[in-house]
């Protein structure tokens, strides 16, 4: 049984674990990850992992050995959260009009710190910052390609229907074919998207233009826009993840009960988050941030067992990309199997028992492999 993260976050002795520790218990006993992944996630040892839960069994005071311990406080963490009142349990379940109700509220309340972010830009060899939107606004409204044409699959035989002499030095690389539609359009369009682009094409005014656009009322209204600068992020003296990034944001604005409000509203689907400067991110930082950054945008509804023929095919170019990073470059089964396990086991869906993970790992491969 996994438990929520906000009841873990409000154990008084939550506070007092460092923040390895936390992210372990949480890991653990929230996220429902074996000790093998979080020794992944963390690019940590066994041994170092161990030092760390033993650190977690001595401020939580329980007493014993191996994995005796590991089940003493699970049965002590379920104990405590049984024995909540059901109000406390519900607090993330609100009805639908109280739900837009708390999102106006909010938004209100975020107003003032989303113009100050996001209102203004920087202009190169201009002394002052000039306004975002409005009549004096400098935002160009923006097309883009629904796809990347790297990403596109084409047959020998297309391009060479498209070869010509004159052609020949620039083989494959004619305009991009694809239909453009308006960057507003995406957003509204697709629940998830990843915006590419040169350096000064106009990535981060886009965003910053989205959070406006929403907090002025024009755009998604009934969302929380949350703008990220992900090298802010990353360089956090509390390496917070985005959830709590997102928490500590609306603290700032001065909301009450933050936890459970953010909580209340990424159930709901009420956020319009922003993600802004993977790029700046620093090397050493990146992989996490990375992790985080898929883990918030993992599609909680999709039923593992039916993943489509391309999602299979992304899957594993996900995981190629990451054993060849890791200068892995030869496939070994369990490897593969357990980034698998672990993509599933953030699906609402999944059953987080140790044997069934294993199980629908190695029929996902097999699916996959039927399909090569």
């Amino acid at each position: 049984m996994s438990l929520p993260r906000d009841f873990l976050t409000q154990l008084e002795q939550y506070s007092e674990l460092s923040n390895r520790e936390k992210v372990v218990l949480l890991e653990i006993f929230s996220n429902g990850k074996s000790r093998v992944q979080i020794t992944q996630l963390l690019n940590i040892s066994e041994s170092n992992l161990s030092s760390c839960l033993t650190g977690i069994y001595k401020k939580f005071s329980i007493s014993g050995s191996g994995p005796v311990k590991e089940t003493r406080l699970r049965e002590y963490l379920q104990k405590r959260y049984s024995q909540q009142k059901p109000s406390d349990r519900s607090t993330a379940d609100v009805a639908e009009d109280d739900i837009d109700a708390l999102v106006q509220e909010i938004r209100e309340q975020v107003k003032p710190n989303i113009k100050e972010k996001c209102g203004k830009m920087r202009v190169l060899d201009m002394d002052q910052p000039i306004e975002l939107t409005g009549e004096r606004g400098i935002y160009t409204n923006v097309n883009i390609l629904e796809k990347t044409t790297k990403r596109r699959r084409v047959k020998i035989g297309q391009l060479l229907q498209k070869l010509d002499r004159e052609d020949f030095d620039h083989f494959g690389l004619h305009e991009a074919s694809e239909e453009r539609m308006s960057g507003l359009q995406a957003v509204q369009h697709h629940k998830k998207l990843m915006v590419l682009g040169k350096p000064g094409a106009g990535k981060t005014t886009f965003l910053k233009y989205l959070a406006m656009h929403c907090i002025e009322g024009q755009f998604l209204t009934n969302r929380v826009p949350v703008f990220i600068i992900l090298k802010d992020l990353a360089q956090d003296a509390k390496q917070l993840d985005i959830l709590q990034y997102i928490t500590q944001q609306l603290f700032i604005c001065g909301i009450h009960n933050s936890s459970v409000k953010t909580e209340q509203l990424l159930r709901q689907g009420k956020f319009l988050v922003l993600l802004d400067g993977l790029d700046e991110v620093r090397e050493e930082d990146t992989k996490r941030i990375l992790w985080q950054t898929r883990k918030i945008s993992i599609e909680r509804n999709q039923v593992y067992k039916n993943l489509s023929l391309e999602y299979k095919e992304d899957l594993l170019s996900e995981i190629a990309f990451t054993t060849f990073e890791q200068k892995d470059y030869l496939f070994k089964q369990k490897t593969v199997e357990s980034y698998i396990a672990e993509f599933i086991s953030n699906l609402q869906v999944a059953n987080l028992e140790p044997e069934v993970l294993r199980l629908d790992s190695e029929a996902i491969l097999k699916s996959i492999e039927a399909h090569r």
